[in-house]
């Protein structure tokens, strides 16, 4: 097979791929990559087990091919051409020193081998800035195969300074159709019916297909009327809107009173600088798509909802797998105790894992005094961020009441792009580390909301778009979740963000920024949901905060 290079730029804009969903045909590809950079890549399966970052044709026979930087590893884009996934035992090796993906004396499919050698070239080449140790953790979104995120590592590799930080990406799998694929053959009310389970494939799986299109006919009233009100709110001002301007005028004029004080930064402009004739063009292709995009909204209740709901249990599966429940004796023997009593036993995600050892890294040599952790996280790659945080950077003191905490990892920049976790998860998450880690800043990225409500999927021809407009946080608002409050709703949104920003507490005001992109595509600035990873220079600290609603210069490079 011939393989060709894939544009990272297909996975980011995969939200509008939901639309293909009912087709569940896997489109085949192949990536060809130099070297895979494995000392910064962590990478996890849909059931939270390790796997091999380094290619997944040819490496099952020979891994060996795959780990030389001078060859060239293969990565294919289809359902059955898994990662292959590591050992948790204890490694058994020749003597050899480690190489940047693991041994190269004799090689070993252990995940301690692959961790030891992440975390000893972190010790090595994590730069220094502030007299502290610089590492940046990156967590991707929902929608991504699991090659486009090999990829765009590659690609984050050589566009990140390594003077500034020292990278690590955190890669998930999240594609739609191994979503979907687990919702009609694996998952069961919460477990994996592997095994003997298969043997119901045949029975269930076409009921769960011919449920999921029954909801989506059913619902199709509802999901057509939030399409209804989704195109007022683009081109009409709401209540929403009203009481979203009212709140930030007023959060503007406390900040320009008092830039420098305990006052909230945010920058937003409620103008729209699309042209006339653009909004014109806009509005009358939407109204000539009308059909495709009733039929498209049926399309993404049916089959989005599933593949959505397995996404959020892989977020969960990246911390604690089904083997902790149901294996117990063997996750302690990985880490090496007793087999019995099983009490002891960790969290055995391999994300879960991984941060573990970094802890111990971090406390061997200097704590928060000697290093500094940026997170970001785009889109539902903030739902894994806040449960690393909540799990490892705050630790209950022997107070009484348990009410204050302590800092154990020095998580002292977070960034949200485009968020997906709900308004909920981030206030119960971010303010009680805030409060642990004074050191600590919260920066919120976020789309306009009109530029949210619009976005379009015209690939081919511009302005004729076919699927239902709306960002993905748009989709999941709507279609996808079931929020049970305002809280529920993704924070990404501009407008659920500021809505619910009176429940932040006065002290950590002057510690959270918001900056709102502007409205209009020549504004520079982000206009869709993935433009964040594809044009955005996330990793430099000017682009998460500056006064005034424009990137600086060189932040946003749509080239």
């Amino acid at each position: 097979m011939r393989c060709e290079s894939l544009s990272h730029g297909c996975s980011g804009r995969a939200a509008r791929l939901l639309v293909l969903a009912a087709t569940l045909i896997p489109v085949a590809g192949c990536a060809t990559l130099t070297h895979v950079p494995a000392t910064h890549i962590v990478m996890v399966n849909g059931r939270g087990n390790p796997v091999d970052p380094t290619g997944n044709i040819g490496c099952r026979g020979k891994p060996d091919s795959c780990k030389d930087p001078n060859e060239k590893s293969r990565h294919l884009w289809i359902l059955p051409a898994e990662y292959r996934q590591m050992d948790r035992t204890a490694p058994v090796l020749s003597p050899g020193p480690l190489s940047s993906a693991g041994p190269s004396g004799a090689y070993s499919n252990s995940y301690d081998v692959y961790l030891k050698a992440l975390l000893e070239d972190l010790t090595r080449n994590a730069p220094t800035r502030n007299n502290r140790k610089q590492l940046l953790i990156y967590i991707h979104g929902g929608l991504n195969t699991q090659v486009g995120t090999v990829e765009r590592a590659v690609e984050l590799m050589d566009a990140i300074p390594k003077t500034e930080y020292y990278p690590i990406f955190i890669n998930w799998q999240s594609s739609l159709f191994s979503s979907y694929a687990d919702h009609l053959v694996h998952i069961r009310q919460g477990e994996s019916w592997d095994g003997l389970g298969l043997l119901t494939t045949p029975v269930f799986a076409p009921v769960y297909f011919t449920a999921d299109v029954a909801r989506a006919i059913a619902r199709a009233p509802i999901v057509w009327y939030f399409l209804a009100q989704n195109w007022v709110k683009s081109i009409a001002t709401t209540e929403v809107q009203v009481e979203v301007n009212t709140v930030t005028d007023e959060l503007e004029r406390e900040y320009r009173q008092d830039p420098t004080g305990n006052t909230l930064k945010i920058a937003y402009d409620k103008q729209d600088y699309r042209r006339p004739w653009q909004a014109m063009l806009a509005h009358a292709t939407a109204t000539l798509t009308i059909p495709t995009k009733l039929i498209g909204s049926m399309f993404v209740d049916a089959f989005g909802k599933s593949s959505w709901d397995v996404m959020l249990r892989r977020t969960h599966m990246l911390y604690h797998t089904e083997r902790e429940f149901f294996e117990s004796g063997k996750v302690a023997i990985d880490e090496r105790k007793p087999d019995f009593p099983t009490s002891h036993i960790k969290p055995d995600g391999a994300v879960s894992v991984f941060v573990r050892r970094l802890s111990e890294l971090i406390r061997r040599t200097g704590g928060a005094k000697e290093w500094e952790i940026t997170l970001v996280g785009h889109s539902m790659g903030t739902i894994v961020l806040n449960q690393l945080i909540r799990d490892f950077g705050v630790a209950a003191t022997a107070e009484p009441g348990g009410q204050t905490g302590e800092s154990v990892l020095p998580f002292d920049h977070i960034i949200y792009m485009a968020g997906a976790t709900t308004v909920r998860d981030y206030q119960d998450t971010v303010f009680p580390y805030l409060r642990s880690n004074p050191r600590a800043r919260m920066f919120h990225l976020t789309l306009h909301p009109k530029s949210e409500i619009r976005e379009r999927f015209d690939p081919g021809i511009p302005y004729l778009d076919l699927p239902p407009r709306g960002s993905l946080l748009v989709w999941v608002d709507e279609f996808l979740s079931n929020p049970e409050t305002v809280l529920d709703r993704t924070v990404g949104r501009f407008e659920n963000l500021i809505t619910a920003i009176h429940n932040t507490p006065d002290e950590l005001r002057g510690r959270v920024h918001i900056k709102a992109a502007v409205a209009g595509r020549d504004a520079g600035g982000p206009q869709k949901h993935s433009d964040f990873t594809e044009y955005l220079k996330f990793w430099r600290a000017e682009c998460w905060w500056s006064p005034g609603v424009e990137y600086p210069p060189g932040c946003y490079d749509r080239r």
